[in-house]
């Protein structure tokens, strides 16, 4: 009696076997996630079910057929579903692979018509111990899941009715996970050759009504010859199923890997703020030209991922390839001034050439990204048509204005590509983020002396004095501004102009720059006097005065330094009779006083005549400085207070 109740059991134990040998998945469905805890460590861990855990569906004596790869790609009114049987050929003798097919239906019984993708119409033979994949591409309901579906693998038989044989199906449970999980890679023939990816990092940043969502993505090719640029496109799908195309940076497109090398792609697109960004899946997706559809190839889970800042702190460089160079740029200074109803920010931004070949800098666009969510451009010409030599570096300073009522505090720089005119849904790639240094503020600036760090090494300013002088009809503003070489060597200044700003008018036409020397060159532990000049109405009262040193960037200029100062222009100082006034400009060292003043007196006017003695306080021979001279209102017998110009 016992053992026929062996015999029977072993009965049905065979006839379970046989069917999960001839209906596949039917039988790996009853196989769910679930969770088991370590006695030891009482944690618990969670067991995540893969196609891989799909038992394969047996096509012939040796042969399987496995369900390797699942993906739906969510359109407005459809989605296009994709799958793919990878076959073993595991029989002495080639398979015929036209004598087989897949076809997909839903649960309850709806069917979908089959094709097979492009690359693999012209699989037809399988040979002996190898393996082959054929996708196949159906239109479902826009609304379809995968746990819907069961998907067919059967057998051309003109024995049998309708000239099918089943040869097993596959149904895919719904706690199964279909995508890749976060940080694993996925291996994915593109064109034949095998690569694998894997999502390296994933980041996110808020601006306007705008989450920006970045992704790195590492390409390996595993193959035994070069893979070019697939134009494959990215998109990211949300937990809501929306699609949002990434948009590659420039050094992600038209490129080449060997075999067993690697690239990672940089990745961006943007999410309005209403759309949560957990459950976000990264989709690969392949035009078929022949089919004219958007394939979706692979389906990548993303770990959920928070707003946080990208930007690159002050003072540290940013690497970033251009073509088979590269330039390092780095933000090393800020300055702002408070004018009326805004506020003037200027940045200083380093552009190094790190490479051994000349780069010309693309016209890349720069905004202010404000705390507040405001997004302010900054006019970057300046950089047009802007090479660097290996090795050379160049600094240049972007003005931005920023409105009272946007915040001033921690703002961003945005250095961005432009956007792509001739792709549909692209956007200007962000290629570096740049936090703020301290923002010095710009008032009152007489006197002050503060330091940059330019291309030739540290450098000193400062406003040495401000006047207003009457100079025939008009008045004549003079800015005196000593540049300062603090180390030992000898140091070459750029090719320098100035302009005066009176309440934010731009005297353009009027502005000089006068020096004191003829070469640039500025020797160590040395300084000298430049002088930015413009006439102004005499009748007319300013408030504030803003005084710039350009330099000559390329075809364009770019602001060097900049001084301000609020209220009046301070009064001349009074050189008392028979005193001394200094000119300590390096080079042109002299003492000036007055001898003696006379006055003619005449019919309509007097004549007023003045003695003047200059002494050359150099050990060389100088050239006489050029003086206007002017009398005050203030008279005294002897003529005392005078003005000078120089």
């Amino acid at each position: 009696m016992e053992k026929k109740k062996t015999s029977a059991l072993a009965a049905t134990i065979g006839i379970a076997m046989l069917l999960t040998n001839s209906q596949g998945a039917l039988a790996a469905g009853a196989t769910t996630t679930k969770s088991t805890t370590n006695p030891a460590t009482k944690q618990t861990t969670t067991t995540v079910h893969t196609l891989a855990n799909l038992q394969p569906v047996k096509i012939s004596a040796k042969s399987t057929a496995s369900l390797t790869d699942v993906n739906i790609l969510t359109l407005d009114e459809e989605s296009i579903l994709t799958y793919t049987l990878t076959i073993k050929n595991g029989d002495g003798k080639t398979l015929d692979l036209l004598d087989y097919w897949s076809k997909v239906k839903t649960a309850s019984g709806t069917k979908y018509s089959t094709t097979l993708m492009t690359k693999d119409k012209d699989k037809k033979k399988l040979s002996a111990g190898s393996s082959t994949t054929l996708t196949f591409v159906a239109k479902v309901g826009k609304n379809t899941k995968i746990s819907d579906l069961v998907f067919q693998v059967i057998k051309w038989d003109f024995s049998q009715t309708g000239y099918e044989s089943l040869k097993g199906q596959f149904k895919i449970p719904a706690s199964y996970l279909t995508s890749t999980p976060a940080n694993q890679s996925k291996t994915l023939k593109v064109f034949d050759t095998p690569v694998k990816a894997k999502v390296n990092q994933v980041a996110a940043f808020a601006s306007g009504d705008y989450n920006y969502v970045s992704v790195g993505l590492n390409l390996q090719n595993i193959g035994y010859k070069i893979f070019e640029d697939p134009k494959v496109k990215f998109v990211i799908k949300t937990a809501s199923g929306a699609s949002y195309p990434l948009t590659a940076d420039p050094t992600s497109s038209d490129y080449k890997i060997q075999p067993q090398d690697n690239k990672t792609l940089n990745l961006m697109t943007k999410i309005p703020k209403s759309i949560k960004l957990d459950k976000m899946e990264l989709q690969l997706v392949q035009d078929d030209e022949t089919a004219k559809l958007s394939l979706p190839i692979a389906t990548m889970q993303l770990p959920s991922v928070a707003n946080k800042s990208l930007a690159i702190e002050a003072n540290t460089d940013k690497f970033i390839s251009i073509g088979n160079g590269k330039i390092a740029v780095r933000v090393n200074g800020a300055s702002m001034l408070q004018s009326f109803d805004e506020h003037d920010l200027s940045i200083r931004v380093v552009l190094r050439n790190t490479s051994g070949t000349t780069v010309k800098i693309p016209k890349y666009q720069f905004d202010l990204q404000t705390s507040d969510g405001y997004r302010l451009p900054i006019d970057s010409q300046v950089i047009d048509n802007l090479s660097l030599q290996p090795l050379e570096e160049k600094t240049i300073s972007f003005n931005v204005t920023i409105p009272a009522n946007v915040s001033a505090v921690d703002p961003q720089l945005f250095m961005s590509l432009p956007a792509a005119e001739d792709v549909k849904d692209s956007f200007s790639y962000p290629v570096g983020i740049f936090a703020m240094p301290e923002i010095q503020s710009m008032q009152n600036m007489i006197g002050q002396q503060q330091f940059v760090q330019t291309s030739q090494g540290l450098v000193g300013f400062k406003l040495s004095s401000l006047q207003r002088l009457p100079w025939s009809d008009s008045d004549l503003v003079s800015a005196r501004i000593t540049i300062y070489n603090p180390s030992f060597k000898t140091i070459l200044l750029p090719e320098l102009t100035g302009q005066l700003k009176v309440d934010q008018a731009k005297l353009t036409s009027d502005s000089k720059l006068i020096t004191t020397q003829s070469v640039g060159l500025l020797g160590g532990n040395m300084s000298t006097d430049v002088y930015v000049i413009s006439k102004v109405p005499n009748y007319l009262d300013f408030s504030q005065l803003q005084i710039s040193l350009l330099q000559k960037v390329g075809e364009s200029t770019s602001e060097w330094m900049q001084f301000s100062h609020a209220g009046a222009v301070p009064q001349l100082s009074t050189i008392a009779n028979g005193e001394t006034y200094s000119i300590d400009t390096e080079g042109h060292k002299e003492g000036i006083r007055v001898l003696r003043s006379f006055v003619y007196n005449g019919a309509g006017s007097d004549l007023i005549y003045t003695d003047l003695e200059v002494t050359n306080k150099e050990d060389h021979q100088i050239d006489l400085s050029q003086f206007a001279r002017f009398l005050s209102s203030i008279w005294g017998s002897n003529l005392q207070g005078y003005g000078q110009s120089d």
